[in-house]
């Protein structure tokens, strides 16, 4: 891949649930500590801790004196002249990396919470799940690689001790298809084959990769390196998909309200405070095809 791009707080715009549609959803990414965007966590302050990013992670977290909380952060289109906004072009491979953890002081609830990357989802566009008005089913469309214990077809993952990473494809609206199962990557580290453990940083990329018009290659990785600088990562492919350009899931890359970027939740049933998801160094790479 082609040197990248590492983004800071002003290049993203926020997708505002309350007017998307169909939902027009009240689980508001500003019931999040610390409003819209999260809050800063002090990266020598936690356990098993990085120190070839920056000294801040973004934390995202609940006081359980809000309803839950989703939020979407999609790169401008001021940055790069569109080139990660509305129509995408087939000729160019899309690569995002970034740090994701979970943390928990206890047992953790890995259902009721989770991180994601997003590719080709809509800035206008979501849908929900049978819980309705819950942050675990709101789902943006397009194709996702998420860190949970719950995937992108609202379903929890046994056990719930530690979450997974699950590639997803769901309809342009965000409508879960049942034709599109989620993938759940291989590659854990917290027990079963496919368990991450919770209160340590895992370095994760997501691919995308164009066949022309005839559809797409989702790639996930994980780096077994450990705490390297960024280009110094050992990846390992843990799963991979390919959506048909005449599947249900497969999205348009011409439309004007494509998008991509990362986005994360924290349902209200999880009544520990202190449980929270994570992320740092996310940073998208693009290359000619």
């Amino acid at each position: 891949m082609a040197l990248g791009l590492i983004l800071s707080g002003s290049d993203f715009n926020i997708l505002d649930v309350t007017t998307m549609s169909p939902i027009a959803g009240t689980q508001v990414p500003s019931n999040f500590v610390g409003g819209v965007t999260g809050s800063a966590a002090l990266n020598s302050a936690l356990a098993s801790p990085i120190t070839n990013a920056g000294f801040f992670s973004r934390q995202f977290a609940l006081d359980n004196t809000n309803d839950g909380a989703y939020g979407a952060y999609y790169i401008s289109h001021t940055v790069d002249s569109s080139l990660y906004s509305g129509s995408i072009n087939t000729s160019k491979a899309y690569s995002m990396r970034a740090w994701l953890r979970m943390d928990s002081p206890g047992i953790p609830k890995c259902t009721t919470n989770g991180i994601g990357l997003s590719f080709l989802g809509q800035s206008n566009k979501m849908s929900l799940g049978a819980l309705g008005h819950d942050a675990r089913t709101y789902h943006l469309g397009g194709y996702s690689l998420q860190f949970s214990g719950r995937n992108q077809s609202d379903v929890d993952l046994l056990p719930i001790g530690n979450p997974r990473l699950i590639l997803g494809t769901n309809e342009v609206s965000g409508t879960i298809n049942g034709s599109f199962t989620p993938t759940v990557c291989s590659g854990g580290s917290g027990g079963a084959g496919d368990e991450y453990s919770i209160n340590e940083w895992h370095r994760v990329r997501f691919d995308m990769i164009p066949i022309g018009g005839a559809g797409v290659t989702l790639n996930a990785y994980t780096s077994s390196a450990g705490d390297v600088a960024s280009g110094l990562e050992v990846w390992e492919l843990v799963g991979t998909t390919f959506v048909d350009a005449a599947d249900a899931v497969y999205i348009d890359p011409t439309l004007p309200t494509n998008g991509m970027g990362f986005y994360a939740w924290r349902d209200d049933q999880n009544d520990n405070p202190l449980d929270s998801v994570l992320i740092d160094q996310f940073e998208i790479l693009v290359e000619d095809i």
